[in-house]
């Protein structure tokens, strides 16, 4: 995750204190109530507080405190710790030695020591987890110089990555160029492109291009050629000829500009024009047998049996489609580990969820699966990595079917005909449940109601106890239920 490589250990405790406020109910308590419900020490986190609220306030957010700083009030309010993330990773050492590396390519260490105001062994100490990070995709960093090597295509995707999160790519301005010719062209596509990607992600993947290209930092050859692309190449052509001479060049930075547009973000509306390419590039792979996208429609094919068949609507599902053929087609063309766009703070409340660490092992199952087959073995190595890819790909379409699916509830060994009218009559005010009375051992069933667990053939999954000597258990049984799903 993000915070384990940008931000500092004090900053990290400051994170998991939201996190861990996410298990409490909306209300005022005291520090102290607070510090015995999540157990942290009264003067560690009374301290916290008072730092938060400080760098709360300094971002224009609503401060926690209240009553002479006494009280904390908790209202969940989810645009506040998304922006205290962004203005804590825009901060910190490890990005802004990253961008100083592509607005500033002259400058040492030493000049961003004195510009940050600490000495090259806090830089260094801090820089540590972001250099063992970025070397999972190969690339390589001489601190001292500040230069990043490594991949071009990758490279460039890390900064996209970074400047996208951090600062939206408004940072671009810090660079002496005026990147008129930028904005000019991404507003130019825009009508194309809406609904597909944000004008303003255009601009910056324009801009770090230029600006590798300026330092000579030459993309390779790559199999970006292939890929199929709509009228907004010529537009890019043009553009890219008013800076750079080599045609070679030229044609290399069309594809991959070209890429990183149409094939590069995850869609949102795969009705619109601008995610065509990317379909079609794919049934006309899938027609001529190639092995990825027999891969890709298998995966597709299986997530919807065994993950989401309550997945109904067309639209819905060719945008599933869509996110996991780019996915597979992001890993394929690097056959490495790749930065991908997904909205961090969303990748974060994923990743704590418990349905990813349902998904995840699911999804990892299957990819290792493909690596077995002919062509497809460089997805082995990378398969952790393809797997988290591909499950929060998943997870917005994975939570929707689960709203939808029904839940099967076994009833087991309820002979009382009085107790099963009474649990007849409790499950009917539920529209998601589905009651089967003593299913067979081959039923898949997502929870038991009983008197005993002796009576289950299968204790991996919830069951709820019904005591014999308890007349009423709806209140209880309630509580189970909404807690289980």
């Amino acid at each position: 995750m993000l915070q384990d490589v940008l931000l500092t250990n004090t900053e990290k405790k400051k994170i998991d204190f939201f996190y861990r406020m996410e298990t409490v109910p909306v209300g005022e308590y005291t520090i102290h109530t607070l510090s015995k419900k999540l157990k942290m020490n009264y003067v560690f986190l009374q301290q916290l507080l008072l730092d938060l609220d400080k760098e709360l306030i300094e971002i224009g957010e609503q401060p926690l405190l209240i009553d002479q700083k006494k009280k904390l009030l908790w209202d969940k309010e989810a645009s506040r710790l998304d922006n205290y993330l962004v203005h804590l990773w825009h901060r910190s050492i490890p990005y802004q030695f990253l961008l100083w590396s592509l607005v500033y390519p002259e400058k040492k260490l030493a000049d961003f020591c004195a510009v940050h105001s600490i000495s090259e062994t806090t830089a260094v100490r801090r820089l540590k987890p972001f250099v063992t990070y970025l070397s999972r995709y190969e690339i390589t960093v001489n601190v001292a110089s500040m230069q990043l090597t490594g991949r071009e295509s990758i490279l460039r995707l890390m900064y996209i990555k970074f400047l996208w999160i951090c600062s939206s790519g408004t940072d671009l301005s810090m660079a002496k160029q005026s990147f008129e010719a930028e904005k000019k062209l991404a507003q130019e596509l825009a009508a194309e492109l809406q609904d597909h990607i944000h004008q303003q992600l255009v601009f910056l993947l324009l801009g770090v291009c230029r600006l590798r290209n300026e330092t000579g930092n030459w993309l390779a050859v790559t199999p970006f050629e292939e890929l199929l692309f709509p009228k907004a190449e010529q537009q890019v052509r043009t553009y890219l000829k008013s800076f750079l001479e080599d045609s070679l060049q030229v044609t290399r930075n069309v594809e991959f500009i070209n890429y990183l547009i149409y094939y590069y973000p995850y869609a949102i509306d795969c009705q619109s024009q601008a995610a065509q390419p990317l379909l079609m590039y794919y049934q006309k792979n899938l027609e001529e047998g190639h092995s990825l996208y027999l891969a890709i429609e298998t995966f597709y094919h299986q997530s919807l049996l065994e993950w989401m068949p309550a997945l109904e609507d067309y639209k819905q599902k060719e945008t599933l489609m869509s996110n996991i053929i780019t996915t597979f087609l992001n890993y394929s063309i690097q056959k490495n580990n790749v930065p991908l766009l997904f909205k961090p703070t969303q990748e974060q409340s994923i990743l704590h969820s418990e349905q990813y660490t349902v998904l995840f092992p699911k999804v990892k199952r299957i990819v290792l699966s493909l690596s077995r087959r002919n062509g497809l073995e460089w997805m082995g190595p990378i398969s952790d990595s393809m797997a988290r890819s591909l499950s929060l790909a998943l997870m917005p379409f994975y939570q929707l079917d689960s709203k939808k699916r029904k839940r099967k509830v076994g009833l087991v060994a309820i002979n009382d005909p009085l107790q099963r009218k009474q649990l007849d009559y409790f499950f009917k005010k539920f529209d998601f449940v589905e009651t089967i009375y003593d299913p067979s051992p081959n039923e898949a069933i997502d929870l038991y109601v009983t008197h005993s667990a002796d009576l289950l053939t299968d204790t991996q999954q919830p069951y709820f106890l019904i005591d014999r000597l308890k007349g009423h258990f709806e209140s209880e049984l309630v509580d189970f239920l909404f807690d289980t799903y």
